[in-house]
């Protein structure tokens, strides 16, 4: 019979055949985890928890629901475990009781039958099954943590939203109706499912949909954006990277001229996040405007502009066409006409019947149920109320740079004939544990004790800015041999001219692991060196040397993955990463390292 899995597929499968190739080897790795799968040549449920490390509860729903279709009781072959993938992967199956399921549905009927064993029957009667409040919070839980990527989560924000589907039933919902609910309020889910069941067993890189804080948050949190990036999809947010403290009630002065100059200043998208209490019980709602704010006063916006309430229940109310309104008024703000209405607002119409409104002491907030700009419902426990502010927070929202936003970013960078490298490229720190700039090709000590011997002999110190500095390269000869050099700019220039003609590099790869961001970039090399000693060239390092003992390299933000050298004699900046060079060495030279 052979070993080759593939070869006994005798059932119909969309999957291409590399990527069945790809899910066989996966197969294989699992069943090779633990001894009595490798015995039997079969998944159990230890293999699926060890594939879900951060939802090991998924994971053996997962392979309960496999062994509820295989209908023999037995652990899952390799057949069953491509069927259901497949569901999950490719939204669709030929296969018996498989067909017409999206990924957002399989996931639901996954969750809501466990434990059950008349699966079969189900599978056939779809508009029968039901699931329970309890399994909707471990559907939402599950899609908030195949983007947050963490085992614990804080669980708020899935009860705010499930509170709210839940909140005109008594009982159980049917598992169609709610996949239609969440298919039209989250269209980004179904992409979410699949990238994430690709990275798992397909390998594949995928582009994070993660919205990271720059600063810490009284309100928000990873849970809370992750929510309102899948929900507000006819937003900027949908597009939105990173969120930017613009100004909070905890860090700023309450002084609402500060705050309106803040705002009138700012370009780009924001989200109001306003902490208050009502009756004892707290609420947090707010406002997000996809245009710039004016401070003159008229009403402001745009259509794509919305209101919600995230506490105690997720609510959204978008804008609505009211055939007696004069003129929308989706957000409002005037700090300088004493004849109109001081303060902050959303909805209503020309400077007023406001549907929340901010006083300009920063304080008090005035709160209704219904007006001309928006749809109508509750943002509090009553119609009408006024109250206290307690937290007010204004978040900047900035885009996610993909391919087409990176090269009209570098042509800005082009047409005001500012270096793309210098421009772009953040200052790298490091800390005394420097063993993650280290990559085996040099030793950091050794390059240090060079540059201090530089700084001090080589350089003068009337000579220009740009030419005091220093460029690392590393080169890979045809045979895929590698060596480093360090180039001092002024004192080995025809080396370096050499490179220039070489290589040229067009944008920086910068990439952060955390709950930042991710940008790709690529090298084109322009022609190749005509001394026959070279195949490529990469610059790794380059950086200037300081004078001043003073001397301070950039400033003191602290990521994850992004580090900041601190010397009294040299400043460095990291413009390509290893691993990449490593990858492209690979191409270059068909080998493996």
């Amino acid at each position: 019979m052979g070993n080759c899995l593939a070869d006994r597929s005798k059932f119909p499968i969309l999957f291409e055949k590399k990527e069945k190739l790809i899910l066989e080897s996966t197969y294989r790795q699992l069943v090779s985890m633990h001894p009595q799968s490798r015995k039997h040549d079969r998944l159990f449920e230890e293999n699926f928890e060890s594939l879900f490390p951060e939802n090991p509860k998924l994971g053996v729903a997962i392979h309960w629901f496999m062994i509820q279709y295989q209908n023999d009781k037995l652990p899952v072959t390799y057949q069953t475990f491509l069927k259901i993938i497949e569901c999950l992967i490719l939204g669709r199956s030929e296969n018996d009781g498989l067909r017409n399921l999206t990924r957002i549905h399989t996931l639901l009927m996954i969750i809501s039958l466990f434990g059950t064993t008349e699966l079969q029957y189900y599978l056939v009667n779809t508009d029968l099954i039901e699931i329970s409040y309890l399994q909707t919070m471990e559907f939402v839980t599950s899609f908030q943590k195949m983007m947050i990527g963490r085992k614990q989560i804080n669980e708020i924000p899935a009860k705010s939203l499930v509170d709210a589907v839940f909140l005109k039933s008594s009982g159980c919902i049917r598992v169609d109706k709610l996949c239609q609910k969440f298919s039209t309020n989250m269209p980004l889910l179904d992409q979410i499912i699949k990238d994430y069941f690709e990275a798992k067993l397909l390998n594949k890189q995928t582009k994070s949909q993660l919205v990271g804080l720059l600063q810490p948050s009284y309100i928000l949190n990873m849970e809370w954006t992750s929510l309102l990036k899948l929900i507000f999809t006819q937003t900027e947010m949908r597009s939105c990277s990173k969120l930017h403290l613009l100004y909070s009630t905890n860090v700023n002065q309450k002084d609402f001229e500060q705050l309106s100059h803040i705002l009138d200043q700012n370009d780009q998208p924001t989200l109001t996040a306003i902490l208050i209490e009502d009756g004892g019980k707290e609420y947090v709602l707010g406002g997000l405007s996809n245009s710039k704010w004016n401070d003159d006063g008229q009403p402001g916006g745009t259509k794509d502009d919305l209101i919600f309430q995230i506490i105690p229940t997720f609510q959204v109310y978008l804008s609505q066409l009211d055939k007696y309104a004069s003129r929308p008024q989706y957000n409002y703000l005037n700090s300088k006409n004493k004849d109109l209405k001081l303060g902050l607002g959303f909805g209503g119409e020309m400077g007023k019947e406001f549907r929340i409104f901010i006083n300009q002491d920063l304080i008090n907030i005035y709160v209704r149920e219904f007006d001309k700009t928006y749809e109508k419902g509750l943002l509090g426990s009553k119609p009408v109320f006024q109250t206290k502010i307690k937290v007010l927070e204004i978040w900047a929202l900035e885009q996610t740079r993909g391919h087409t936003h990176m090269k009209d970013f570098m042509k800005e960078q082009q047409d005001d004939s500012i270096d793309f490298v210098d421009a772009y490229e953040p200052q790298f720190k490091l800390d005394e544990d420097i063993s993650s700039f280290q990559s085996g090709i040099y030793e950091f000590e050794e390059k240090q004790e060079f540059m201090e011997k530089a700084d001090s002999s080589q350089w003068d110190a009337g000579s220009n800015d740009s030419d005091r500095g220093f460029d690392q390269i590393v080169v890979v000869n045809g045979d895929g041999q590698t060596s480093n050099e360090i180039i001092v700019r002024g004192k080995s220039q025809d080396k370096k001219d050499a490179f220039q003609q070489a290589t040229k590099v067009d944008t920086i790869q910068q990439s952060t692991k955390g709950d930042v961001f991710e940008n790709e970039t690529v090298q084109n090399q322009n022609q190749k060196l005509q001394s026959s000693n070279f195949d490529k060239a990469y610059v790794v390092t380059s950086g200037t040397f300081g004078q001043n003992s003073n001397w301070d390299a950039g400033d003191s933000t602290n990521n994850n993955d992004q580090y900041q050298i601190k010397s009294m004699k040299f400043g460095q900046t990291i413009s390509k990463d290893l691993d990449v060079i490593t990858e492209e060495m690979k191409e270059s030279t068909n080998t493996q390292c």
